[in-house]
């Protein structure tokens, strides 16, 4: 991409640190850098969750306890009591209607509020304008701690429709209000990204005027999921993202040279010897790769499959007519386990084939000595088949002649890291695989310009996964029938979503857990699986279990991705109320690896949101990944779906499928008109980039 890009936004000032803002101490600057961000934009991005109309009850008269008014009164009788005084005794202001209403008496009251500040602010027989909530005290009607008080000349800095934000642990909304003018100090007029005709058509107003509007509401449906406002950031957000992806693009097709042809060699015999007969889907996967693999240009796309697909066989055909020709490829996986997984896969298939895999993880992880003879065999090119996780990506690793970059879980990885594997080498063919499917409406979002292949068929022979729900309180009833199923030979998984107790929520931990196990199967061992393990105990914890040492692997979602052990035929998945649907899936499909019949059991603690009761019904009926996947999208957003809030990888912040896939394709169509004249419109790409997919990431990627 052009280092033109690279220059200076004229937006420039809100890309700074929140530190830069005056009149803001340091205590409240690193509660806003943990809970929204550290620069200006992301404060200024924190869109609020809805907004008050407060002048909807202005009457005292019609006033009912629990209301929220506001009303014009008039100060009568002040009581005012120290700040350290007793803190069961209030402070009190006696203040009566106006006009009509002047009659009916209402009480201000403060508890523990400073003395002073409410001698300054509260003088006898001045008017004020005053707003909160109504309460009846004994037939008197009072506000306690009201939200807005002003002198009746500032009635208009009460908001006719208050915006609400979400507020967290030492941010009040008084704080956090005066973090965002702050902030919307900053805003400047730019250049407008979208075309004219767009604008007119969708009735959008400029990106500053959207913000402003969207932090001042100007009436009831500002906030609304469907309004225009938050419909024009989400545009920008599509726009944004189908520019990165063409950056991506861009990237992989930088060179003019042709594609290396593979077509010469056949994977018949390849396929004949292996000990399972492959699905149709995946058979037409690997027709459609291999086409891809003789184009002109390099191959994007994306593979993505049920749990238990086989995903991998597919990959490795793809790698082997890569090998044929000569050149490297390469699978890059999220985890070291999944990469180690890939490792013995790959390799018990290529038996007899006269090809050595290669291994790469991270620093540490290998003694140096061997790890410079595995980096010598990659630049030389004696190794051709390697696979790791991102330590791929890093700058000490040269490959001589890499042809197939094949991202593993492309969900745990961003645009940046899929820019950095390609740019290892020379028109590298793009293989990303996702072993949870994504709905179409995401799939075109995340993955615009790729083509995509579907593994929805399940290997020859396997059962559907019976799945059922237990509340805790019948625990008993869930152990009798474990023990049961121990003796017929069963291999348990049981999921626990925290690793240590605490006091502080009521989610069951696996230490908690493991004590209760314990003392309910004495004489069966227990092994246990967490992310705060070291991985050589972890690792041997899961072979214990796969080997059937021990008959229950006590775990948290650390073994959502990555272990396979096909004995395992029963999962317990407990707080089952608090996962998403797709990972519910992803969970449940670590059994059901063979031809046993298995089973999936979610544990959930009453009482159960009406939300989460519809989650796990859906589960219980529907054993489609991808059907599974378009609840998910509708019941918890595309950023849960994609992984996206522990991975780093572009989640939208604005974009609802539910209102907004049909702009899709006319983002789309912006993104094109912007991206065929880059040079003219770099300041408009530069911002969009800024703003929406923090371009500054994209300066220093590869190696």
């Amino acid at each position: 991409m052009s280092s033109n890009f690279r220059e200076k936004s004229n937006l420039i000032n809100i890309f700074n640190s929140i530190n830069k803002l005056k009149g803001i101490g340091p205590k409240f600057s690193e509660i806003i850098k943990k809970k929204i961000g550290s620069r200006i934009l992301d404060i200024i991005l924190y869109i609020p969750i809805k907004s008050i109309e407060r002048f909807q009850n202005t009457s005292l008269k019609s006033a009912q306890h629990g209301d929220l008014i506001t009303v014009e009164i008039e100060v009568i009788e002040i009581d005012i009591r120290p700040s350290f005084y007793k803190r069961k005794i209030p402070s009190r202001i006696i203040s009566f209607g106006t006009n009509s209403e002047k009659n009916i008496r209402l009480d201000i009251v403060y508890y523990n509020m400073k003395s002073q500040y409410l001698n300054d602010l509260y003088k006898i027989k001045q008017r004020y304008i005053i707003s909160g909530k109504f309460e009846n005290n004994n037939g008197i009607g009072q506000i306690t701690h009201p939200h807005y008080v002003y002198p009746i000349k500032y009635k208009n800095l009460v908001p006719k429709f208050d915006p609400h934000y979400k507020l967290f642990s030492g941010i009040t909304k008084t704080i956090l209000t005066k973090f965002i003018k702050a902030s919307l100090s900053y805003l400047t007029n730019s250049k407008e990204w979208i075309s004219a005709e767009t604008i007119k058509n969708y009735n959008f107003i400029s990106w500053k005027e959207t913000i402003d509007r969207l932090h001042n509401p100007k009436n009831k449906d500002d906030l609304n999921d469907e309004s225009v406002l938050l419909k024009r950031l989400a545009f920008d957000e599509l726009i944004a993202n189908y520019i990165s992806i063409k950056i991506l693009k861009e990237k992989i097709f930088i060179l003019s040279e042709k594609n290396v042809f593979y077509e010469e060699y056949s994977l018949v015999q390849f396929i004949k010897k292996l000990p399972f007969e492959l699905t149709n889907d995946q058979k037409k996967a690997i027709n459609e790769i291999s086409h891809d693999l003789i184009k002109k240009e390099p191959m994007m796309r994306l593979l993505q499959g049920d749990v238990g697909c086989g995903k991998t066989i597919v990959a490795l055909c793809a790698m082997l007519k890569v090998f044929k020709t000569g050149y490297q490829s390469l699978i890059m996986a999220p985890t070291e386990v999944l990469a180690k997984q890939h490792f013995n896969t790959i390799k018990s298939f290529l038996i007899g084939e006269d090809i050595e895999p290669l291994l790469i993880l991270g620093k540490g992880k290998i003694e140096n000595q061997l790890l410079q003879k595995n980096l010598q065999k990659i630049k030389d090119g004696s190794s051709k088949i390697i696979i790791g996780t991102h330590a791929l990506i890093s700058k000490n690793i040269q490959f001589k002649n890499l042809k197939l970059a094949v991202v593993d879980e492309q969900q745990r990885f961003g645009v940046n890291q899929r820019i950095a594997v390609v740019e290892k080498g020379k028109n590298v063919n793009l293989l990303v695989m996702s072993a949870t499917p994504i709905p179409r409406s995401l799939a075109l979002t995340s993955y615009g310009d790729m083509s995509i292949t579907n593994l929805k068929n399940k290997p020859i022979g396997r059962q559907r996964i019976k799945t059922s729900t237990i509340s805790s309180k019948k625990i008993k009833k869930l152990y009798d029938g474990i023990q049961r199923q121990i003796l017929k030979g069963s291999l348990i998984y049981w999921v626990c979503p925290t690793i240590d107790y605490s006091d502080d929520n009521n989610l069951i931990s696996v230490e908690e857990r493991y004590k209760k196990l314990k003392k309910q199967f004495k004489n069966i061992k227990i092994s246990i699986a967490h992310g705060k393990q070291e991985i050589e105990e972890r690792e041997n914890s899961i072979n214990d279990f796969r080997l059937g040492k021990s008959k229950i692997l006590l775990a948290t979602t650390v073994i959502e991705v990555g272990v396979d052990v096909p004995n395992a035929d029963i999962i317990v998945i407990e707080c089952s109320e608090r996962y998403g649907l797709s990972q519910l899936h992803q969970l449940r499909g670590r059994v059901g690896r063979n031809n046993k019949k298995s089973n999936c059991i979610l544990l959930f603690n009453d009482p159960v949101t009406g939300m989460a009761k519809q989650r796990l019904q859906t589960l219980r009926n529907i054993d489609d990944g991808f059907a599974i996947a378009e609840e998910d999208l509708l019941l918890r957003g595309p950023g849960e779906i994609l992984g996206t809030k522990q991975s780093g990888m572009n989640s939208f912040k604005f974009v609802n499928f539910k209102y907004h896939s049909f702009l899709i394709e006319k983002a789309k169509k912006e993104a094109e008109i912007l991206f065929s004249e880059k040079e003219k419109n770099k300041d408009k790409i530069k911002n969009l980039l800024d703003i929406y997919q923090c371009f500054d990431e994209f300066e220093n990627l590869g190696g």
